[in-house]
């Protein structure tokens, strides 16, 4: 799921802008939603700090704050380095300051007739659902790690997931070329990446594409590069049928 973000300190432009976006939403029956929608730049940061992950921003420039729209922009972007910002403002030339603090926008939209506002704001939300759903686009899951620093992972590249036993809510990614350790739930993983990767054990959560050989009487998994992990009597179904529904697999099952 996508997630939209709204900074707008207008009550009466804030009450039309997330409207515009929740009706369109709900209309195309597309998997996104407002996960803020907010007066606070504050509030937009604090979010994205607990829940990393690639998101949509409508932005308004003239914020009566300690940080313009410009500004928030700019913090957006160091902890959401793929998100898709849209500025949306009553002054044409404050365009110039997106240069200045090198800010990379999808869009920029003035202020004037809201019948044209809107329009923009549905295709910028159009523009963004396509590339968001692309194969190019999707294929990389997002986390921050301990020194804060946001990783974006090949889904390809990746092998399992694992809960660390030591640390609640603490969670270690394998892939063919890395580990990292990151806070979140399973639950959340196993939804947010979607077809191929299929929860195995409840400590676990597996990529089928790239099992190499699932040993049924050890309860284990094989990956490819030799590495494993487990998987639990009660899940062995779900993980044996999702394996049956990629074609493109060559791994054994002994």
């Amino acid at each position: 799921m996508l997630n939209v973000f709204i900074c707008e300190d207008n009550p009466a432009h804030h009450a039309r802008i997330e409207k515009c976006v929740a009706d369109y939403i709900m209309i195309e029956d597309l998997d996104m939603r407002i996960a803020v929608s907010t007066g606070d730049p504050d509030e937009i940061i604090a979010r994205i700090e607990k829940s990393p992950a690639t998101g949509l921003y409508f932005l308004d420039v003239d914020l009566n704050g300690e940080l313009n729209g410009i500004q928030l922009a700019e913090k957006i972007r160091r902890l959401d380095p793929r998100g898709y910002i849209v500025f949306i403002t009553v002054h044409a030339d404050d365009m110039q300051l997106t240069f200045k603090y090198k800010v990379e926008a999808l869009d920029y939209i003035v202020k004037g007739d809201f019948i044209e506002v809107e329009k923009r704001i549905r295709e910028c939300i159009a523009n963004v659902y396509e590339k968001y759903t692309s194969k190019a686009d999707r294929n990389k899951f997002v986390i921050k790690i301990a020194d804060n620093r946001i990783i974006a992972l090949d889904a390809d590249k990746i092998l399992f997931f694992e809960t660390v036993k030591t640390a609640p809510r603490k969670i270690s990614v394998y892939s063919t070329d890395s580990r990292y350790e990151f806070y979140g739930r399973l639950d959340d993983v196993e939804r947010s990446l979607g077809g191929g990767f299929v929860r195995c054990h409840r400590s676990y959560v597996v990529n089928v594409r790239n099992i190499g050989t699932l040993n049924l009487s050890a309860n284990k998994i094989i990956m490819r590069d030799g590495s494993f992990c487990y998987m639990s009597v009660r899940h062995g179904k779900t993980l044996r049928k999702a394996m049956d529904g990629q074609s493109s697999i060559t791994s054994s099952i002994v």
